[in-house]
């Protein structure tokens, strides 16, 4: 086989592939595929079922929030933030606005009435195709949710975050295993097979 049928071959299972996990997810009633992911992880680490309060970053168009309010107990709260607006989840407050700014941060504090059990971001900066660049930039928006944790994760707290492989993992990697008790990087199976996307999940927040 050519390297040109090859290359057609492997771009036509990719996209089967991602058009299968994104019907399954619609037929099961979630905005987006990134709801299996969340939930693959959760039925490994359980990290949903014994939390009261959580922020969900980068949420919209809703997907990880609608897991979050399925899967939480009923007397909890989710706060939900993003730049992008998401349309109403029952159970979740949703707050469109930036997440950098330290007003945003006393608004969900005070929303939550305290600090988190559980932070979720599936944060990503606008891809530009330079691997570099996006990884780069990805780890920046992971620190910033680290950072977050240090003054917003309550201790014991857990915390699921989007990366991408390569050296700037690592720098996200490093600070998570300097404040939680354990760090576990995830590639779930609803994840394209080109993506250089995973997840760190960080348990037990010191």
């Amino acid at each position: 086989m050519s390297k040109r049928r090859q290359s057609k071959s492997a771009n036509w299972r990719r996209e089967q592939q991602k058009n299968l996990h994104t019907k399954t997810a619609r037929l099961l009633g979630y905005r987006s595929r990134a709801a299996l992911k969340l939930m693959e992880i959760d039925d490994a680490h359980h990290i949903l079922q014994n939390s009261k309060s959580a922020v969900d970053l980068g949420s919209a168009p809703g997907g990880w929030s609608q897991v979050m309010a399925k899967r939480m107990s009923a007397a909890g709260r989710i706060i939900a933030v993003d730049l992008l607006p998401m349309a109403e989840i029952s159970g979740v407050f949703f707050l469109q606005a930036d997440f950098f700014l330290p007003t945003v941060r006393v608004k969900i504090s005070e929303y939550l009435e305290g600090l988190a059990d559980l932070v979720v971001s599936d944060m990503s900066p606008n891809l530009s195709g330079v691997a570099a660049s996006d990884q780069s930039r990805a780890a920046e928006l992971g620190l910033a949710t680290v950072q977050f944790c240090s003054v917003g994760l309550c201790v014991g707290g857990n915390l699921l975050i989007k990366s991408f492989q390569g050296e700037e993992q690592e720098r996200v990697q490093t600070a998570l295993t300097e404040g939680f008790r354990k760090v576990k990087a995830i590639r779930p199976k609803a994840t394209r097979t080109a993506s250089k996307e995973l997840y760190l999940l960080a348990l037990g927040h010191c």
